[in-house]
């Protein structure tokens, strides 16, 4: 068995996510509704943060566009 110590060797990963659409989501305002937008954090840091394309009183949003 290898054992490899990624304290010694750092390696450079390349992840892509494809975030379509919200199913099942839960309305949180007093109208039932919601106002969901994209946000990823990554070990406290956030990495995108779309509050710019908030999909407005939609409970299906649809982000993939």
């Amino acid at each position: 068995m290898t054992h490899f110590n990624l304290n010694e060797h750092q390696i450079t990963i390349k992840c892509r996510l494809y975030l379509i659409k919200a199913i099942l989501y839960r309305g949180w305002d007093a109208s039932g509704k919601a106002d969901p937008f994209i946000k990823i954090a990554l070990n406290e840091t956030t990495i995108i943060d779309d509050t710019k394309g908030k999909l407005h009183n939609t409970l299906e949003p649809v982000f993939g566009k």
